[in-house]
């Protein structure tokens, strides 16, 4: 029976996003087929009625939902900026010293890099 993954894909797969912003907003997106997406990369993202930025923490197997999740809209990057010993380590630092994950990528990677112009 063939498959209709994506090649080297084998079952569906979403990407935890923490949304960039003020707070510590993380949802799950679908990925589309054809996309790459890895834990650390930049991608843009529908939120509301507009388009956000975010980082990906993890890739996931897809829950069962009463609902559709909507699909990431494109990367920024076509590589991690933030490898996976220092996505892992972020979540350390943000576990041992009792603050939010986004404050720790806010120092793993500088405004500069955050901006949405790049």
């Amino acid at each position: 029976m063939a498959s209709s993954f994506p090649a080297g894909r084998l079952a569906p797969v979403n990407a935890r996003v923490l949304i960039d912003g003020p707070s510590e907003l993380v949802f799950d997106y679908a990925i589309p087929a054809g996309l790459d997406v890895r834990p650390g990369c930049r991608v843009r993202i529908p939120l509301r009625r507009k388009s956000a930025t975010g980082t990906v923490l993890a890739t996931v197997e897809p829950e069962q939902a009463d609902f559709a999740l909507r699909e990431l809209e494109s990367l920024i990057d076509p590589e991690p900026l933030i490898t996976p010993v220092l996505l892992r380590t972020a979540e350390w630092i943000a576990n041992y010293y009792g603050t939010s994950i986004e404050s720790v990528i806010r120092s793993v990677l500088p405004e500069g890099v955050r901006s949405e112009e790049n």
